[in-house]
């Protein structure tokens, strides 16, 4: 099984990803940040209201959750 190569340092500060975030129409929850830098969205308005979290145990379903969560408050 070939293991995927995670980068060393995720930031959020990094400029291009930056951007990408804050270019994220709302209504999108961010959800993750792929292992080539790029945001991983979904758009709870046109794709779905509902999301599925599917990790092993420490994978950190909670974390995402309280995220979401968070991002969707009114």
């Amino acid at each position: 099984m070939k293991k995927t190569a995670l980068p060393k340092m995720l930031s959020f500060s990094a400029p291009d990803l930056r951007e990408q975030i804050e270019a994220l129409p709302e209504g999108t929850a961010l959800i993750g940040i792929s292992t080539t830098g790029r945001a991983i969205a979904v758009d709870l308005d046109t794709e779905s209201p509902h999301v599925l979290v599917c990790t092993a145990s420490g994978g950190g379903s909670t974390t995402m959750l309280r995220s979401l969560t968070v991002g969707v408050r009114t």
